[in-house]
C-alpha cells in the first residue's frame, strides 16, 4: 500500500501529493469511504489539540465533515460500524451531548430516515 506523502509548511494549507499512480479514486468505493473517514478523524483530532480548536468556522468544517462522512458509510452500507463510531467519537469534541446522542440514534435507525435526519443536522 502506497501513502500519500505529507510535507509540512509555515503556512496554514491542506496539500496533498496525488502525483503517483495510487490514488483514493482508483480504489473500490467502500475503500475510499472507509479511508476518508479514517482521514476526517485524524484531522479532527489533530486540531482538537491545536491551537484552531476554539475557532467557530473551524467547528462548523469539522462537524460537517464528520456528519458527511457517517452519512457517506451509512449510504453505502460499510458494515463495519467501527468506522460511524470513531466519527461520533471525533464529534464530542466539537458538540455537545444533546447533539451526539442525536447522531448516535439516527446512525442506528433505518438507513434511508437516519440519512435524511443526519442531512437535517447538516444544514443547522
Amino acid at each position: 500500500t502506497y501513502n500519500n506523502t505529507v510535507i509540512p509548511i509555515n503556512k496554514n494549507r491542506v496539500y496533498y501529493d496525488i502525483s503517483r499512480e495510487y490514488k483514493l479514486s482508483n480504489q473500490y468505493i467502500k475503500k475510499v469511504i472507509i479511508e476518508k473517514s479514517k482521514s476526517v478523524n485524524y484531522i479532527s483530532e489533530t486540531l482538537k489539540n491545536s491551537e484552531f480548536y476554539k475557532n467557530s468556522i473551524i467547528n462548523k468544517r469539522v462537524t460537517l465533515s464528520l456528519l458527511n462522512s457517517i452519512i457517506a458509510l451509512r449510504i453505502n452500507r460499510v458494515q463495519n460500524s467501527e468506522y460511524v463510531a470513531n466519527n461520533i467519537k471525533s464529534l464530542k469534541g466539537w458538540k455537545g451531548s444533546f447533539y451526539i446522542l442525536m447522531v448516535k440514534f439516527f446512525s442506528n435507525i433505518n438507513i434511508r430516515l437516519g440519512v435524511s435526519l443526519l442531512n437535517k443536522l447538516r444544514q443547522k
